[in-house]
């Protein structure tokens, strides 16, 4: 994602836990690096920020029973 730093404050959108909703064009990178995509914003909204306390998962592995709660997210997990 590249944003001129002038759209929002850097830190409100780079801290862990952030929520954004960001909208712009995707286009070949600029620079050549590992990246072949990169997504030039137009728009970038901050939604709020994901408190870690009350979010329902942890780096470890989660049980199948337990994703059967979040079925949602059961394609974001490592099962």
């Amino acid at each position: 994602v590249v944003f001129d730093s002038s759209m929002v404050p850097l830190g409100q959108v780079t801290s862990r836990g952030s929520c954004i909703l960001a909208e712009g064009v995707l286009q070949t990178a600029t620079e050549p690096g590992k990246q072949k995509l990169e997504l030039k914003l137009e728009k970038i909204l901050h939604v709020g920020v994901v408190d870690p306390m009350t979010y329902p998962f942890t780096k470890t592995k989660m049980p199948l029973d337990f994703l059967r709660n979040y079925s949602h997210f059961r394609s974001r997990t490592t099962v």
